[in-house]
C-alpha cells in the first residue's frame, strides 16, 4: 500500500486499521451489554433489557465497521 506522499506504509498500516475495526465492534457491544444491565436493573425486567441492548450494539458495531470498509474501500479506489 503506498500514499499519495510516496511512503509505504505496509503491514503497520493493516494492523492498525484491523484493530480499529476489532476495537469499535469490541466497544459498541461492551456499550449495549452495559445499557442493558441498568435497564434491566431500573426496570426488573432481566434479562430482555441486557439482550436487546446487546444485539443493538452488535448491530452498530457491524454497521460503523460496513461504513468504515466502505469508506477505505473508496479511499483505495481513488489512488
Amino acid at each position: 500500500m503506498i500514499r499519495k506522499n510516496g511512503k509505504n506504509t505496509g503491514l503497520l498500516h493493516l494492523i492498525a486499521v484491523a484493530a480499529s475495526l476489532g476495537l469499535t465492534l469490541f466497544v459498541n457491544i461492551v456499550v449495549g451489554v452495559l445499557i442493558g444491565r441498568f435497564i434491566d436493573g431500573f426496570l426488573n425486567s432481566e434479562p430482555f433489557g441486557l439482550i436487546f441492548c446487546a444485539l443493538l450494539g452488535a448491530a452498530t458495531g457491524f454497521w460503523s465497521l460496513y461504513k468504515r470498509a466502505l469508506a477505505l474501500y473508496q479511499e483505495d479506489d481513488e489512488r
